[in-house]
């Protein structure tokens, strides 16, 4: 549990999605809906235990897989601070004009 934890710290993107994840859960939960709650729990045990086995069984491929989508930020994807970024660069470029 430790190395996970671990590697969360490290690598946000997969704590958000699991968050995600987990969030659904609660949502079915308290919809009743017990037979999509019982789906997202197995995919979010499945989630969690596959990552964890990449992580101890082949830390160094999953290091070079990292740098590949390293660029890639979920949260800000999820947040859309990219595009507020883009707009506002825009504005300050007009406005300089």
């Amino acid at each position: 549990m430790d190395s996970l934890l671990a590697f969360y710290k490290i690598h946000y993107n997969f704590a958000a999605l699991g968050v995600l994840i987990a969030m659904l859960c609660v949502m079915m939960l308290l919809r009743g809906n017990t037979r999509w709650l019982l789906i997202f729990l197995v995919v979010l045990v499945a989630y969690n235990i596959g990552l964890k086995r990449t992580v101890d069984e082949n830390p160094a491929w999953f290091e070079t897989q990292m740098k590949k989508y390293e660029s890639f930020d979920f949260v800000d994807y999820i947040w859309g601070s990219g595009t507020i970024k883009k707009q506002n660069t825009t504005s300050e470029k007009r406005l300089d004009q």
